[in-house]
């Protein structure tokens, strides 16, 4: 029996739009999430030596087990299968994490207890490399849900070359990435949600209701929503906070109703406008079936 009941997992990019869709899912009661991404779960984050240290020791039998930095966002190889140890210890992982995290069950009005923020589904967010988790994830967790979050190439390849990475690079990992999403839906049915982030940010509200009955969550769970502080690129290709103060990260609770206007729908033309035509054209020569495919 798994600590982790019908575990909940997003499938996507960096600066794809899943904090967004991480709020949105939290903002239920009967969702928690993890401390960061899946792959800071499991590594810890660069700029946190002592606890990346802790993290990578205390993950270390599933290194063992699959001779692979297996939630390494930048692995794009193929996931061998775990051994029923290595995957209960997978499963202890990410139940830990929710339980420590500062922000999980986290409500308008205070906090769940302890002992119904253990009863809640387990949210875990799966970027770039560690989304080829997916068929494992779904062997460990039999009655798992994974919503694949898609956005238009064109706009998102701008925020990776800012960081430094290559049109070439970046076409390969969407390509990868967006290729598997596309067959996980084929293989697992309805197990896999695909959702497009410009659809997310245009009519959150038609939003919550597919994840309502798509994760069989009560709809009546979502009347208040909770978004965080994050600056996002304008229109003039600059990048601003929403709403709130000067606070990255920082939580807001909303009625449902108001949510759209702190979401930005205009991003994707500002990132695109932002990329070299020569970028866009690397792009296109490798993933222009692809994202006719994914209703671009």
């Amino acid at each position: 029996m798994r600590k982790n009941s019908k575990p909940i997992f997003i499938n996507g990019f960096e600066r794809s739009g899943s904090n967004i869709l991480v709020n949105l899912l939290t903002s239920h009661p009967g969702v928690a999430a993890v401390e960061g991404e899946t792959n800071e779960v499991f590594q810890g984050k660069w700029n946190e030596p002592v606890r990346k240290w802790a993290r990578r020791v205390r993950s270390a039998p599933v290194l063992l087990a699959s001779k692979q930095k297996y939630f390494d966002s930048d692995n794009l190889e193929e996931r061998p299968s775990l051994p029923e140890w290595a995957r209960k210890h997978v499963d202890t992982i990410l139940f830990n994490s929710k339980m420590r995290h500062e922000l999980a069950g986290l409500r308008p009005n205070g906090k769940l207890s302890e002992q119904e923020l253990a009863s809640t589904r387990t949210l875990s967010k799966n970027l770039n490399g560690v989304v080829l988790t997916t068929p494992e994830l779904a062997e460990i967790f039999p009655d798992a849900m994974f919503v694949c979050l898609v956005r238009d190439g064109r706009a998102l390849m701008n925020g990776f070359l800012r960081r430094g990475w290559t049109a070439e690079r970046f076409s390969e990992l969407y390509y990868t990435i967006c290729s598997a999403m596309l067959d996980y839906k084929r293989t697992l049915g309805e197990r896999v949600l695909m959702l497009q982030y410009e659809n997310m940010v245009a009519d959150p509200l038609a939003t919550i209701e597919q994840l309502s009955q798509a994760l069989q969550l009560s709809s009546e769970g979502f009347a208040s929503i909770r978004l965080q502080n994050k600056k996002v690129m304008t229109t003039d290709g600059k990048y601003d906070y929403v709403f709130g103060g000067g606070k990255d990260r920082e939580v807001h609770w909303f009625d449902k109703g108001e949510i759209a206007k702190y979401l930005v729908t205009n991003s994707n033309k500002a990132q695109a406008d932002s990329t070299k035509q020569e970028d866009l054209d690397c792009f296109n020569d490798k993933c222009g079936d692809l994202i006719s495919q994914l209703g671009y």
